[in-house]
C-alpha cells in the first residue's frame, strides 16, 4: 500500500472520529421521535453550561435530550416529558445521569453532564423518555466517550 493511501486510510479511521463534536442517536416511535446527542463539555455556550451548573470540561461530556411530536401540523415540535439517563461503563454498574430541562429558542430539551475519566471509554447508554400520555420509549447505544485535549 502507497504512503498517500495510508495517510489517507489514518486520517478517515484515526483523526476523523476524534474530531467529531456531536454524536446523535434517534429513535422513532409512531408519534414521538426521541433526540439523543453527545458533545463535548469543551463545545457548548459557557451560558448554557452555568446556567445548569455544569462546569465546561475536557473531562466530560455532555448529553442532550429531546422529544420530539411529529403530529404537529407544521413541523416537529419539543415537548415536555419525563427523562432518566442511566449509563454504565466497562467495569462499572450503571449510574443515573442528572438531567435538567432546558429552554433555548423556543425548544425545550433536557441536558446532563457525563464524566470522562479516561482519555476513551467506551460506555452503554439506556435513556428512557415519557411524553404525557404515552407509554416510555427507550432508546439504548453504545458509545466511545473521549476526553478533548
Amino acid at each position: 500500500m502507497n504512503s498517500r493511501r495510508c495517510a489517507f486510510l489514518f486520517l478517515i479511521f484515526v483523526l476523523m472520529p476524534a474530531l467529531a463534536l456531536a454524536q446523535v442517536h434517534e429513535g422513532n416511535f409512531g408519534r414521538y421521535k426521541v433526540r439523543v446527542a453527545l458533545a463535548p463539555g469543551t463545545s457548548l455556550p459557557a451560558q448554557r453550561m452555568d446556567k445548569h451548573a455544569i462546569a465546561p470540561g475536557a473531562d466530560r461530556m455532555v448529553l442532550s435530550v429531546t422529544v420530539l411530536d411529529k403530529n404537529i401540523n407544521v413541523s416537529p415540535k419539543s415537548v415536555a416529558a419525563s427523562v432518566q439517563v442511566r449509563m454504565r461503563s466497562k467495569g462499572r454498574s450503571f449510574h443515573t445521569i442528572a438531567m435538567h430541562t432546558n429552554v433555548d429558542n423556543g425548544g425545550l430539551s433536557y441536558i446532563g453532564a457525563i464524566p470522562v475519566r479516561r482519555d476513551r471509554m467506551t460506555a452503554r447508554f439506556i435513556v428512557t423518555v415519557r411524553p404525557p400520555n404515552s407509554v416510555p420509549l427507550t432508546i439504548v447505544f453504545h458509545e466511545v466517550l473521549r476526553r478533548t485535549r
